[in-house]
Protein backbone atom coordinates (compact mmCIF):
# COMPACT_ATOMS: atom_id res chain seq x y z
CA UNK A 1 0.00 0.00 0.00
CA UNK A 2 3.04 2.46 0.58
CA UNK A 3 4.41 1.41 -2.60
CA UNK A 4 1.13 2.26 -4.12
CA UNK A 5 0.80 5.81 -2.39
CA UNK A 6 4.67 6.60 -3.34
CA UNK A 7 4.05 6.28 -6.97
CA UNK A 8 0.58 8.12 -7.34
CA UNK A 9 2.83 11.11 -5.45
CA UNK A 10 5.47 10.55 -7.68
CA UNK A 11 2.95 10.83 -10.83
CA UNK A 12 1.36 13.72 -9.46
CA UNK A 13 4.90 16.06 -8.97
CA UNK A 14 5.80 14.59 -12.15
CA UNK A 15 2.44 15.96 -13.61
CA UNK A 16 2.55 19.58 -12.12
CA UNK A 17 6.76 19.70 -13.19
CA UNK A 18 5.04 19.10 -17.03
CA UNK A 19 2.37 21.61 -15.95
CA UNK A 20 4.28 23.96 -14.79
CA UNK A 21 7.35 24.52 -17.50
CA UNK A 22 4.91 24.01 -20.50
CA UNK A 23 2.94 27.07 -18.94
CA UNK A 24 5.91 28.74 -18.71
CA UNK A 25 7.72 28.40 -21.88
CA UNK A 26 4.56 28.65 -24.36
CA UNK A 27 4.20 31.88 -26.17
CA UNK A 28 0.57 33.51 -25.47
CA UNK A 29 -1.55 34.74 -28.41
CA UNK A 30 -2.90 38.20 -27.54
CA UNK A 31 -4.26 38.96 -30.78
CA UNK A 32 -7.84 39.13 -29.68
CA UNK A 33 -6.81 40.62 -26.31
CA UNK A 34 -4.67 43.47 -27.39
CA UNK A 35 -5.81 46.80 -29.38
CA UNK A 36 -2.27 47.21 -31.38
CA UNK A 37 -3.22 50.88 -31.73
CA UNK A 38 -2.60 51.63 -28.30
CA UNK A 39 0.89 51.41 -28.66
CA UNK A 40 4.45 52.12 -31.06
CA UNK A 41 5.97 49.10 -32.79
CA UNK A 42 9.68 48.65 -33.80
CA UNK A 43 10.88 47.08 -36.98
CA UNK A 44 12.34 43.85 -36.21
CA UNK A 45 12.78 41.80 -39.04
CA UNK A 46 11.04 41.78 -42.91
CA UNK A 47 10.86 37.97 -44.69
CA UNK A 48 10.13 38.54 -48.07
CA UNK A 49 10.83 36.17 -51.26
CA UNK A 50 12.22 33.26 -48.90
CA UNK A 51 14.70 35.85 -47.59
CA UNK A 52 15.38 37.23 -43.59
CA UNK A 53 16.30 40.86 -43.43
CA UNK A 54 16.72 42.88 -40.18
CA UNK A 55 16.26 46.52 -39.53
CA UNK A 56 19.83 48.28 -39.36
CA UNK A 57 20.93 50.06 -36.29
CA UNK A 58 24.11 51.62 -38.26
CA UNK A 59 23.54 54.85 -38.96
CA UNK A 60 19.98 55.74 -39.05
CA UNK A 61 19.19 59.03 -40.66
CA UNK A 62 15.79 59.86 -38.66
CA UNK A 63 16.06 59.13 -34.73
CA UNK A 64 12.82 56.89 -34.49
CA UNK A 65 13.79 54.86 -37.76
CA UNK A 66 11.69 51.95 -38.39
CA UNK A 67 8.70 52.95 -35.66
CA UNK A 68 5.24 52.48 -36.68
CA UNK A 69 2.84 54.65 -35.02
CA UNK A 70 -0.63 54.02 -34.61
CA UNK A 71 -1.77 58.02 -35.23
CA UNK A 72 -5.29 56.93 -34.57
CA UNK A 73 -7.94 54.62 -35.50
CA UNK A 74 -7.64 54.80 -39.40
CA UNK A 75 -4.37 56.48 -39.68
CA UNK A 76 -0.98 54.95 -39.18
CA UNK A 77 2.43 56.42 -39.86
CA UNK A 78 5.61 54.43 -40.52
CA UNK A 79 9.26 55.83 -40.19
CA UNK A 80 11.76 54.60 -42.48
CA UNK A 81 15.14 55.28 -42.47
CA UNK A 82 14.99 58.89 -43.37
CA UNK A 83 11.60 59.06 -44.77
CA UNK A 84 8.56 57.99 -43.56
CA UNK A 85 5.10 56.23 -45.24
CA UNK A 86 1.43 56.89 -44.19
CA UNK A 87 -1.42 55.92 -44.78
CA UNK A 88 -5.11 54.33 -43.34
CA UNK A 89 -6.23 51.05 -42.41
CA UNK A 90 -9.04 49.18 -41.42
CA UNK A 91 -8.84 46.17 -38.54
CA UNK A 92 -11.12 43.38 -38.32
CA UNK A 93 -11.84 40.31 -35.97
CA UNK A 94 -9.69 37.64 -36.08
CA UNK A 95 -6.42 39.46 -37.07
CA UNK A 96 -7.55 40.75 -40.27
CA UNK A 97 -6.09 44.43 -41.47
CA UNK A 98 -6.38 46.31 -44.73
CA UNK A 99 -4.22 48.27 -45.80
CA UNK A 100 -5.53 51.66 -47.74
CA UNK A 101 -4.09 55.06 -48.99
CA UNK A 102 -1.06 53.93 -48.38
CA UNK A 103 1.93 56.32 -49.75
CA UNK A 104 5.86 56.98 -49.17
CA UNK A 105 7.17 60.57 -48.41
CA UNK A 106 10.56 61.95 -49.24
CA UNK A 107 12.79 63.87 -47.57
CA UNK A 108 15.79 62.17 -49.35
CA UNK A 109 15.56 61.34 -53.02
CA UNK A 110 15.17 57.42 -53.53
CA UNK A 111 14.81 54.83 -50.42
CA UNK A 112 17.08 52.10 -49.65
CA UNK A 113 16.97 48.96 -50.51
CA UNK A 114 15.48 47.69 -47.13
CA UNK A 115 12.99 50.86 -46.90
CA UNK A 116 12.14 49.12 -50.40
CA UNK A 117 11.36 45.90 -49.28
CA UNK A 118 9.22 47.13 -46.62
CA UNK A 119 7.25 49.57 -47.94
CA UNK A 120 6.50 46.76 -50.69
CA UNK A 121 5.37 44.36 -48.02
CA UNK A 122 3.84 46.39 -45.74
CA UNK A 123 1.28 47.66 -48.18
CA UNK A 124 0.13 44.17 -48.88
CA UNK A 125 -0.66 42.81 -45.27
CA UNK A 126 -4.14 41.34 -44.72
CA UNK A 127 -3.36 39.58 -41.26
CA UNK A 128 -1.57 40.45 -38.32
CA UNK A 129 -1.09 38.37 -34.92
CA UNK A 130 0.59 39.43 -31.50
CA UNK A 131 2.31 36.47 -29.63
CA UNK A 132 3.89 38.24 -26.21
CA UNK A 133 5.33 41.31 -27.38
CA UNK A 134 5.94 40.65 -30.66
CA UNK A 135 3.23 41.69 -33.39
CA UNK A 136 3.60 39.82 -37.38
CA UNK A 137 2.05 41.02 -40.01
CA UNK A 138 1.52 38.98 -42.99
CA UNK A 139 0.76 39.02 -46.63
CA UNK A 140 0.95 38.57 -50.33
CA UNK A 141 4.66 39.78 -50.17
CA UNK A 142 6.12 38.22 -47.31
CA UNK A 143 6.10 38.81 -43.36
CA UNK A 144 7.54 41.90 -41.47
CA UNK A 145 8.03 41.59 -37.46
CA UNK A 146 7.63 44.14 -34.80
CA UNK A 147 8.17 44.49 -31.12
CA UNK A 148 6.28 46.57 -28.69
CA UNK A 149 7.87 50.04 -27.38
Amino acid sequence: MNKVNNYFKNQIVLCLIIVLTSTISCKKDLTDSINITESNWQLKSIVTNGKKYKASKEDPSQENAYLLIFNNDSIFSLNLSVNYAKGNYNIFSNGAIIINSYQASTKICCENDFDNKLIETFSTVTSYKVINNTLTFKGEKGEIKFTKQ
